[in-house]
This record gives C-alpha cells, structure tokens and sequence, in this order.
C-alpha cells in the first residue's frame, strides 16, 4: 500500500491501522449502483478510502450494473412493447436522433411496385 510501510526504528506497521471493510459488501453496494461516498458512509469511513483499497471491485460492480440495466431497459422495450424505451434505446446504441434531416436526404424515391417498375403519380 502507498504510504504504508514499516517505522526501521521499531519495526512496527506506520499509521493508522486499516479498518476492517469486507471487499464482497463494497462489490455488492456498488452493484446496486452506490457511489463512493454512499459505500464510505456505509462503513462509516472516507470514500478515499473505498476508491484507494477497492478500485477493482467497484470497477467490476459498475459494469455488471451497467449489463444489469441495459438487461433491464431491453427487457421492458421488447417484452412490454415500451415504445418511449425502444425510442430511447435507439438513440443510445444506435445512433437514431431528433435531427433535422439533411437536404439530400429529404428527397423521395420514386414509389415502385412488386416488380421493381416505377410507379407514376
């Protein structure tokens, strides 16, 4: 650990001694989506102290959350036909948005038939 190392003198931990914070519960609280500040609050220490020590659980909590709710927002678009999730999905994942077309992209195609043959209006 940074900042942590042996006093020469007297062969002795230097510091504060680590509080006892089980590394499962970080992961757990922050897959539920808590921040830092909600995790230290939790265990009733400094949110340095959560990021410092449990980087790697909260980095691996956050992206299973993530896969959870993306999980989640599919499930409702699809299954519940959520026409407002499908709009919203689209625009994350797909790139469709409320933009103004551009102007080549405001001209028509000729309507056809079956066949392929040009419908006249």
């Amino acid at each position: 650990m940074a900042g942590r190392g042996l006093n020469p003198k007297r062969n002795r931990s230097v510091g504060r001694p680590l509080k006892n914070i089980d590394a499962e519960q970080v992961y757990k609280l922050a897959r539920l989506g808590c921040n830092q500040q909600e995790i230290a609050d939790f265990f009733n220490c400094h949110p340095d102290t959560i990021r410092d020590r449990f980087s790697s659980e909260l980095t691996c909590a956050r992206a299973d959350w993530k896969i959870s709710m993306r999980r989640a927002q599919t499930i409702r678009a699809v299954k519940d036909r959520s026409d407002s999730m499908l709009i919203h999905l689209g625009k994350c994942y797909l790139g469709q948005g409320d933009k103004n077309p551009s102007p080549e992209s405001t001209d028509q195609l000729p309507a056809t038939d079956d066949d392929g043959n040009t419908l006249e209006p």
